[in-house]
């Protein structure tokens, strides 16, 4: 499988394991430990199908609803020399930016792990921060308040 082909294929297998959980799960406080097995047992599957080194295995504490998959599309591809980063987001309610990182396994390209993000990297934080940006009004190089202390570019800089 490529590696967009295995992304998308995690994607819908586990969007049918977390449809298939959260439907027949039972809200008896006292079957929570048998509920949360049987979730394990579906990570498992999923680990099988689509990851290497147990990557999927995280995947246990993933228990909300809706699923954070739900409305995922593939928005990028990073080529490194002997791995592959898909990248994804989510279009619903809440931003979510995953990068799928892959390894190629004879011929088989599988997920070692996913990391999730609120935000996309590109965004810079003057952007995600607005106006209210802390350091956005202060020059670089302001005059320092007091001749006794370094202006604000040299605060940091080892002085001995």
């Amino acid at each position: 499988m490529q590696p967009e082909e295995r992304v998308q294929a995690f994607i819908d297998d586990f969007q049918v394991a977390h449809q298939k959980w959260w439907s027949t799960r039972s809200r008896v406080k006292s079957e929570w430990s048998a509920e949360y097995a049987r979730w394990k047992q579906l990570v498992a599957e999923l680990d099988a199908a689509h990851f290497i080194d147990g990557g999927g295995r995280r995947l246990e504490t993933v228990l909300e609803n809706p699923s954070p998959h739900k409305g995922e599309k593939i928005t990028g591809r990073t080529l490194a020399t002997d791995r592959v980063v898909v990248q994804t987001h989510t279009f619903t309610h809440v931003d979510r930016y995953f990068e799928y990182e892959q390894r190629e396994v004879n011929g088989d390209w599988r997920i070692v792990r996913i990391r999730e993000f609120r935000e996309t990297a590109d965004a810079s934080l003057s952007h995600r921060w607005g106006s209210g940006f802390p350091l956005a009004g202060i020059p670089p190089r302001s005059p320092s308040p007091s001749s006794a202390s370094p202006p604000c570019g040299s605060c940091f800089l080892p002085t001995r």
